[in-house]
């Protein structure tokens, strides 16, 4: 049986690392990060066999692209069932994501790993948190000593921003649905007057947020009980005959548009959900050990005609690991010469004519945020703590009949990977393991999207300044060789890298995606004096590029000369970041624009999932701490996941910034996308206010998140909307025409700059024909998942 791991995206300015293990009937991801999904449009791979989704952690990096994900292999119409592994908090983070967040179809099962500390022993380590044909997975919580406060070392993720709960008395287990307990106690306190979510204990609490993950999926679980559909009230009419029960959570067959079932949500759907489980005074971590299959030995034709078995059945149960019982007839000769048949029974062992099987082997995912969390995982591999880790170390030829380590991933914080504790952790595997290394500090800042990348380089011809470069940076801050005592077999992640598992391999680039990368081969024609990056355009569009340039020149000279004065509003910059649909695409992806005001600030109208990584491409890492230092107004229009999934990432990139802001940063939006940042909160702080400064007793930092509730549109009846707010475009008195430019990501337009999109369509338009024959149409990422 062949197994291999693979990165589907490393680590950059634009994505998170996310790992795939593969089998020919099944895969499984690690990781989710917001980008995953279009990640995906530059693999190869699909996900038509996903079978489960771990969850090293519960932050934006680690799993904020997990609700895309789960609604788009639902889409695919492939996957139903789909197990979902990650730290305490999980079930909590899934039930924050309920109002945009839904699908008829997939069965959704989380199991939570709970959180324990450091100093005490995990009570089974030796127990998968999960198992099935192909794989055992064993799950190593990491978590800070109580000294690893003060032991000097900085961390990745700022413990100070998280906020601060009691340890959790709990012993470390798996919780899933199976966990979930009759409804009846949990209905009997949503039926009583003034229910409030939110002051659940937390037993109940559990139950009701499995209760809501399963009305997100209604396939997932546990219902409660109700003889018949809600019935429709008649016009006008009012009385009991018509009220719903509380058991109103069952499910139909009747689904909308938004493949959201039409059954009355329960009692409480809408509230603030109740406090997660504590998971002690740090960020929660999560390593994971994926243990393949033992591959039995050739069977032996030889030895089991020796032993009398016969053709047919009974030898593929030998195959199969079965002993077998059969009988066969001997011939006697008695003492007078006659002959007889007497039966005689014979077991035979799948060992007596089978040869040595082979010893399962292991990849290993590790994410270690900090040197302080190294401790916690040290403990996990000692000898007298755990037989089988203890083995995935060591170098005894006994012990690697049993199992062998061939790849380990290391994501890895600030500090972690010179540390020479970790170092010696990873020259305990052996010379043969490979190690892949995600480290900020070491891995170069390469371009994930490539075609997205391509065509703007593309565009950058016909304008510069319309169309600027990424920002990218291909050599790392610090060189991975410069650090001694690694083990020999240590490489950086990179996106599509490919390693197999058995039989054992070198980590090799996706030849798929070497060929399609219509990027980075381009650098090495780069020039040393202006670091400008040639590229070849057909014929057709250099032609329309000189016309283009060339109208824009003569009608700019021509204003220039009549007024020489810009009107005010001008030299207001407007960025699309992301200008595709609810399916981010090759060359597109998800909602958001930044409009930059000289001498005021920035407005971010819009974040879907991968707005920070988009600014981070625009403005270099650098230079985007400066626009969130500078952004003053954060506006979500609607509460569609692609319009504010990225909204959290900001938030929290934010919080990070040195030096602060100097001013706060006002959240402008509706009630449902409001409640889901203060659940997200909950797990990882946002640094948004819960009350406004004037109430608080707190001394006002002057820089915090202040939320503003949106009441520009309101829910009127399916497919309409009322605007409160008359805001017509243009007037009535102007003399002139409003200009009217096709947006695109990525694109920097000054108002007074947008007239020249105009004279650029034909020029784009010859483009977008140049960028199809070489690479093909941008496809639908739900459809590409359906095919093979």
């Amino acid at each position: 049986m062949n197994w291999q791991a693979s990165v589907l995206s490393g680590l950059s300015a634009d994505s998170q690392p996310t790992v795939m293990i593969s089998f020919d009937d099944a895969k499984y991801m690690f990781n989710a990060g917001e980008g995953t999904v279009r990640s995906q449009t530059h693999s190869e791979s699909n996900r038509r066999r996903l079978k489960a989704l771990f969850l090293s952690q519960l932050s934006q990096e680690r799993a904020g692209g997990m609700p895309g994900l789960l609604m788009t292999v639902a889409d695919a119409s492939s996957i139903n069932d789909l197990k979902i592994v990650g730290p305490t908090g999980l079930t909590h983070r899934l039930a924050a994501a309920r109002l945009y967040t839904f699908r008829d179809n997939l069965r959704v099962d989380p199991i939570e790993v709970a959180h324990l500390p450091v100093e005490e022993p995990l009570l089974s380590s030796s127990s998968p948190i999960y198992k099935d044909h192909n794989i055992s997975v064993y799950a190593q919580p990491l978590s800070i000593p109580p000294q690893g406060s003060s032991d000097g070392h900085s961390t990745e993720t700022d413990v100070s921003l998280k906020r601060k709960r009691d340890p959790s008395p709990e012993p470390p287990r798996k919780r899933s649905n199976a966990d979930a307990q009759s409804p009846s106690t949990l209905a009997n306190i949503m039926s009583a007057p003034g229910f409030r979510p939110s002051l659940l204990p937390e037993d109940m609490a559990e139950e009701w947020r499995r209760l809501l993950i399963a009305r997100m999926f209604p396939t997932t679980g546990t219902k409660f009980e109700t003889s018949e559909p809600p019935k429709k009230k008649s016009a006008g009419k009012k009385g009991k005959g018509n009220k719903v029960p509380l058991a109103a959570y069952s499910l139909f067959s009747q689904v909308d548009e938004y493949r959201r079932s039409r059954a009355r949500p329960p009692r409480g759907f809408y509230d603030m959900l109740p406090p997660p489980p504590a998971s002690g005074p740090s960020p929660p971590a999560m390593s994971y050990v994926i243990v393949g299959p033992r591959v039995r030995g050739k069977f032996d034709v030889q030895k089991s005609i020796a032993l009398g078995v016969p053709q047919g059945p009974l030898r593929g149960q030998l195959t199969k690991g079965q002993t077998i019982t059969f009988t066969v007839e001997d011939t006697v000769t008695s003492e007078d010469g006659t002959c007889s048949t007497v039966p005689r029974t014979i077991t035979v062992k799948p060992e007596e004519c089978m040869g040595e099987s082979e010893p399962p082997t292991a990849v290993i995912v590790l994410d270690v945020p900090s040197p302080e969390y190294i401790p916690s995982l040290l403990q996990y591999y000692r000898n007298d703590f755990d037989p089988l880790f203890s083995k995935l170390r060591s170098t005894d030829p006994e012990h690697r009949k049993e199992v062998q380590v061939r790849v380990l991933f290391h994501l890895v914080g600030e500090g972690v990977l010179e540390d020479p504790r970790y170092i010696d952790f990873m020259r305990g595997f052996g010379d043969d393991a490979q190690h892949i290394v995600a480290s900020k500090e070491h891995c170069p800042n390469s371009v994930t999207f490539t075609s997205a990348a391509a065509n703007q380089l593309r565009l950058s011809k016909l304008d510069p300044v319309i169309f600027p470069l990424q920002k990218f940076q291909m050599q790392p801050r610090r060189r991975l060789a410069d650090i001694a005592n690694l083990p020999p077999n240590t490489h950086l992640m990179v996106s599509n890298l490919n390693i197999r598992v058995r039989p054992p391999g070198t980590p090799e680039k996706n030849p798929n995606a070497i060929a399609n990368d219509y990027f980075h081969p381009l650098l090495e024609k780069m020039t040393s004096k202006d670091e400008s990056i040639p590229i070849d355009l057909s014929p057709e569009t250099h032609q329309k590029f000189i016309e283009a340039q060339q109208l824009v020149q003569k009608i700019s000279t021509q204003t220039t000369s009549s007024s020489g004065v810009s009107k005010p509003g001008d030299d207001v910059i407007v960025i699309p970041l992301g200008t595709g649909s609810a399916v981010p695409g090759k060359y597109r992806t998800v909602s958001s624009t930044l409009i930059q005001i000289p001498n005021w600030g920035n407005v971010l109208l819009d974040a879907g999932e991968g707005t920070y990584y988009q600014l981070a491409r625009h403005f270099g890492e650098e230079g985007v701490g400066d626009v969130l230092r500078n952004l003053r107004c954060l506006f979500v229009s609607h509460g569609h996941a692609d319009h504010h999934m990225g909204v959290a990432m900001l938030l929290r990139k934010r919080l990070e910034l040195d030096p602060q802001p100097e001013h706060p940063l006002y959240l402008v939006t509706i009630r449902s996308v409001h409640l889901s940042l203060r659940e997200m909160q909950a797990l990882e702080y946002l640094g948004i206010q819960d009350i406004s400064p004037s109430e608080s007793t707190e001394p006002d930092s002057g820089n915090g998140v202040i939320p503003i509730m949106s009441e520009a549109l309101h829910y009127k009846h399916p497919g309409a909307y009322t605007y409160l707010v008359d805001a017509p475009f243009g007037s009535s008195s102007s003399s002139s025409s409003p200009i009217v430019a096709l947006a695109f990501d990525q694109a920097s337009m000054r108002i007074g700059d947008m007239w020249k999109m105009q004279h650029y369509l034909e020029a784009l338009e010859q483009v977008e024909k140049d960028t199809v024959a070489v690479e093909g149409e941008d496809e639908d990422e739900a459809a590409r998942l359906n095919v093979e």
